[in-house]
């Protein structure tokens, strides 16, 4: 199944540090499924994929 459907995330909202908390409240409020998946920071240009 994994190779014929994309199981991946629907949609991905990038939003500041500082307003996380309140797009997460939002979210709740509307009723809508969430997860915090990771995070930006500063650092060499290259990506870490953790399975």
């Amino acid at each position: 199944m994994d190779r014929t459907f994309n199981n991946g995330l629907g949609m991905i909202l990038v939003v500041g540090k500082k307003q996380a908390d309140g797009v997460a409240r939002t979210l709740k409020e509307m009723g809508e499924k969430f997860y915090i998946v990771g995070e930006i920071r500063n650092g060499t240009r290259a990506a870490t994929i953790r399975l």
